[in-house]
């Protein structure tokens, strides 16, 4: 298996009532999109009561796989009607492959929510999104599939533009839903002085860096969207303290945080693309955004364009709403009034 070889889920985050041992199936791709020959691939999926655990007793249990497309890179995972049977609550899916050396590698993780019987409301998902999004601007065509498309326009534009107008909603506010906090790991120098020494150049690094301004760069976190402020490592709240940062490559073209904290701690905006996770306010704000950008290619015209401009208007109107509401998530102890406080 090539390193730029991944996996497309077709049911990852996934919900289904108690009893219900439907298959799940998964699907094996390049990064091309063209399926993998999995023939002689041995894959298990394991399931756990928690997301990244680390003792073995919180296994509930363990499927082989059935290549039921090998050629295709379709592997499928039957649940018995035990297994189908666990407790309401969220359970979580790590598939694994054998590959032909005595590695396992772990190829996506995941997790799906069991509930009891249908009043239970079901987790939102992206093709809920889509579909009210489409509701929006008066389309009434109904999305099945985005990962991978239906056969349909409008789920081929959902394809293209929820991941976009996902990104800038995110972006637009320090949701407390997608807030981190993460300790930085400090970037290894070993080979540093090497590079620069087979460059030819002189350096005098700080403590841990390998440029002059600063006195330490770090790894950034894995989905980092939107970086929010650099806190000492014992800070009490969101913003206190906060120091000064920046981001860049480094010396092997790498994208890192540099500072002079030590122990430095990064509050950041996090790429969360769960919709079971996402408030009802900013599915609603997303919603509208995703569809002033569906208005255009579905309705044409001046009249698609004035529809896109009521969407976004409706979306900044909901946006102000929402952004009030999710402030009062956050955590802030102000030490001294502003400016313009003080100076009245």
């Amino acid at each position: 298996m090539s390193s730029n070889t991944y996996l497309c889920s077709s049911q990852a985050d996934v919900f289904f009532e108690r009893y219900d041992s439907r298959p799940f199936t998964f699907t094996i791709r390049n990064s091309d999109w063209s399926p993998v020959n999995i023939t002689g691939w041995v894959l298990k999926l394991r399931v756990d009561t928690e997301e990244a655990p680390t003792d073995p007793a919180t296994q509930i249990f363990e499927l082989d796989g059935f290549l039921s497309n090998p050629g295709a890179g379709v592997v499928t995972f039957t649940p018995t009607q035990d297994q189908a049977s666990l407790t309401a609550g969220t359970y979580y899916y790590k598939l694994e492959a054998l590959l032909p050396s005595p590695t396992v590698a772990t190829m996506v993780r995941g997790h799906w929510v069991v509930f009891d019987g249908l009043c239970e409301q079901a987790p939102a998902t992206d093709v809920d999104i889509c579909n009210l999004a489409l509701s929006f601007i008066g389309d009434t065509s109904k999305v099945l599939s985005i990962r991978p498309p239906d056969n349909s326009v409008q789920s081929k534009l959902c394809a293209q533009m929820y991941p976009m107008a996902l990104t800038a909603t995110l972006e637009m506010h320090h949701w407390a839903f997608a807030t981190r906090r993460a300790e930085l790991e400090l970037v290894d120098m070993t080979g540093a002085h090497d590079h620069a020494e087979h460059a030819n150049h002189t350096h005098t690094w700080g403590a841990n860096c390998d440029c002059t301004e600063w006195d330490y760069f770090y790894v950034l976190p894995n989905r980092l969207l939107r970086p929010i402020s650099i806190l000492p490592l014992n800070s009490s709240d969101d913003y206190t303290g906060s120091a000064d940062f920046t981001i860049q490559k480094d010396y092997s073209n790498t994208v890192r945080l540099y500072t002079d904290v030590q122990n430095a701690v990064l509050l950041y905006t996090e790429y969360v693309d769960e919709p079971h996770l996402f408030p009802p306010n900013f599915r609603i704000v997303l919603a509208w955004h995703l569809a002033s950008m569906l208005a255009g290619p579905l309705i044409k015209g001046d009249v698609g364009a004035a529809e896109s401009k009521r969407c976004l208007q409706m979306m900044q109107m909901y946006m102000a709403k929402s952004t009030f509401a999710d402030s009062n998530h956050r955590r802030v102890h102000p030490t001294q009034n502003p400016n313009w406080i003080s100076s009245r």
